[in-house]
């Protein structure tokens, strides 16, 4: 039997960029709009955020900072979508 322990957070989080935050499993699911790529808009138009899934403990601290899974976005919609997306498939991931 696996138990779930998750915790959602929504917005500004000590991060300023900071869409969304969630610790399910192990893990840390986190949303960003990247740091200044509004300056840069050819060089960010597909991609001006980002989620990423860090390995952390129990607490939400990110144990690891390579990176396990990630995705990038080019609206912010589209980063609320896509932290959706791997929230509900890191529920049911477990990797060793």
């Amino acid at each position: 039997m696996i138990t779930l322990n998750i915790t959602e957070s929504i917005g500004n989080m000590t991060n300023p960029n900071s869409i969304a935050r969630t610790i399910v499993n192990g893990y840390v699911i986190s949303t960003v709009k990247l740091a200044g790529a509004e300056n840069y808009p050819d060089l960010f138009a597909d991609h001006m955020y980002e989620t990423m899934v860090f390995h952390a403990d129990s607490d939400g601290t990110v144990t690891d900072w390579l990176e396990v899974d990630g995705l990038r976005y080019a609206t912010e919609e589209a980063a609320h979508a896509g932290h959706a997306s791997l929230v509900a498939m890191w529920k049911t991931t477990v990797l060793s």
